[in-house]
This record gives structure tokens, sequence and C-alpha cells, in this order.
């Protein structure tokens, strides 16, 4: 509720989890896109050597100049998740609100994106259409499942066919089981 978390005090905490032999960083939220310094915190953890870094994000914020500066900093995967083709009174994070900051992601990024289309928020045939999109556009295309505050996934037998087309259509390789 106090804001960003201060850059020195991640900074401190970057340091450390690198000192306990931490693999890679995932900055995620809250919202990474809205932290004054995301550019800067992403050249530190580069500086660090960690193996990968990388974020997940909403993909509202993303303009050509952040892809830039993220570009400048070594970051090395983003990762988004589309909700569906047309918002709802569920969610507004999708591919009609999304599609311009996809566009700018495939004309700048450097770093690699998984997109993912999700079922459950929207008629999942539109998470199809998400990965689709995706593919086109030449992101890394993903499935995810909404799942209640237990974790479990209660799909219908629709979102379960859905669910199956999109999974045959994927491409396998050894980075998707890593």
């Amino acid at each position: 509720p106090g804001g960003p978390v201060p850059f020195a005090i991640l900074w401190a905490q970057l340091r450390r989890l690198k000192n306990l032999g931490t693999f890679g960083i995932s900055l995620t939220g809250g919202e990474p896109t809205l932290h004054p310094d995301l550019p800067r915190l992403v050249r530190r953890c580069r500086e660090l050597k960690f193996f990968r870094t990388g974020m997940i994000t909403n993909g509202f914020f993303l303009k050509r100049e952040l892809i830039q500066q993220l570009n400048e900093a070594g970051l090395q995967e983003m990762q988004i998740s589309i909700d569906g083709v047309k918002g709802n009174e569920t969610t507004q994070k999708v591919l009609d609100n999304l599609r311009k900051r996809l566009v700018a992601l495939r004309d700048h990024a450097k770093f690699n994106v998984t997109v993912s289309g999700v079922i459950g928020a929207c008629p999942p045939e539109e998470a199809e259409e998400v990965v689709a999109f995706a593919t086109e556009m030449g992101f890394t295309p993903r499935v995810l499942l909404v799942h209640d505050e237990h974790g479990q996934s209660k799909l219908s037998e629709r979102e379960l066919q859905v669910y199956e087309r999109i999974v045959k259509k994927l491409p396998k390789s050894w980075m998707d089981f890593s």
C-alpha cells in the first residue's frame, strides 16, 4: 500500500538471493512495469549474472521506449497472459486491449516473449484465438487455466475440449519442459 519498494531494498534482496545461489529472477507484481526503476533492476540482475532474468507483466504499460530500455538493460524473457479476445465484467486483460502493445513487442523486443491464452475468464475459444495470434506474431505460445484459491481447476467439457485442441498445437521443445 505504500507504493513501489525502494530500489535500495530490492538491490539488497537481489544480492542476498544471488549469494544464496538463486538460479534466475522473475520480476512480478503487482505490476513490475509500474516500478520507476524497472530497467535499472533488470540491469542489476544481469550484472549479478543470474542465469535467467525475466518478468511477468499484464502488458498494459508496454510502450516502445520501455521495451527499448528493457532491451538495453538485458531482459531475457517476458511473460504475458491474456484472458481472451473481448473484455467482459471479469477481465479487461484481453487481446482487443493489448494488440498494439503486442505489436510493439514484436517490432522492438530483443528478448523472448511468451504469450499465454487463459481458459476460464472468457469463452474458451477466445484462448485458442490468443494462442493462434501469439504464434502468428512469433511469440512463444502457451495455455494456462484459471484456478481457485486451492489451486484446483474445474473445467467444463467445452473448456477441456478447447484446452486439448490448444495443447496439440503447441510446439514441443526442451524449453517447454524446463
